[in-house]
């Protein structure tokens, strides 16, 4: 059995409305899940033979007032999961690897709008997928957009998006109408910072290696930028 750490990446932490902390031991094919104050409560193994970069790589919650279901991003096996929150029941799953509609490419980040449609971020053309509820494939958005799509999240019914290593963060609507784009396609801060973790010489926007952006409730956008700023 894995130990009860996290290995490297820990990809993502997710609160519930119950306050309970779901988190992707990734590597581990695992969702851990925690109090806020860090005590465990309970454990479940997705696809617990997956070598390499791990099955659980991103996590969703379903929309109703309970969250009742969680959908689980799976990167290597090409999958979406679907589990009972509260149990960590596994249920079902959808979708498989390939480039045809309603296939997976390298998914790497989800997320549920108002209508519990699900939104799987992937790393190839289409890079948005919408499927509803059940699984079934709705339509695809982005072609073009991307040079590495990383993080995706919805909040009020919009939608927003990192690119990676094209060092850009942009809106979008529910049907990939663009809102706004933050950053310069391909072009990353001048820090003077040549090798990560080297100190950084001086400030510079706006992203060099923007993984994620989510929206504070104030209207404010807070992005993380992991390497050289």
């Amino acid at each position: 059995e894995p130990a009860q750490q996290f290995r490297n990446p820990v990809h993502c932490a997710e609160l519930a409305v119950d306050r309970l902390l779901y988190v992707c031991d990734r590597v581990n094919d695992r969702i851990q899940v925690f109090r806020a104050d860090g005590t465990f409560v309970a454990e479940t193994f997705i696809e617990k033979q997956t070598l390499g970069a791990g099955s659980v790589w991103e996590i969703a919650f379903s929309r109703d007032q309970w969250q009742t279901y969680m959908y689980v991003a799976d990167g290597v096996n090409e999958r979406i999961h679907i589990l009972r929150r509260d149990t960590l029941e596994y249920l079902t799953s959808f979708g498989d690897g390939g480039r045809q509609p309603g296939q997976f490419y390298g998914v790497h980040s989800i997320a549920t709008d108002s209508q519990d449609r699900v939104y799987a971020f992937q790393r190839a053309e289409p890079p948005v997928l919408v499927f509803d509820r059940d699984g079934n494939y709705l339509s695809s958005w982005g072609n073009g957009n991307f040079v590495n799509p990383h993080g995706l999240f919805i909040k009020d019914d919009i939608v927003y998006v990192t690119d990676r290593e094209g060092s850009t963060a942009m809106k979008y609507t529910l049907d990939g109408k663009p809102l706004q784009v933050i950053g310069e396609h391909g072009v990353g801060s001048d820090t003077g910072c040549e090798v990560s973790g080297e100190v950084v010489p001086r400030s510079a926007g706006p992203f060099t290696f923007i993984p994620e952006m989510v929206p504070h409730p104030s209207g404010a956008l807070h992005p993380s930028d992991r390497y050289r700023t």
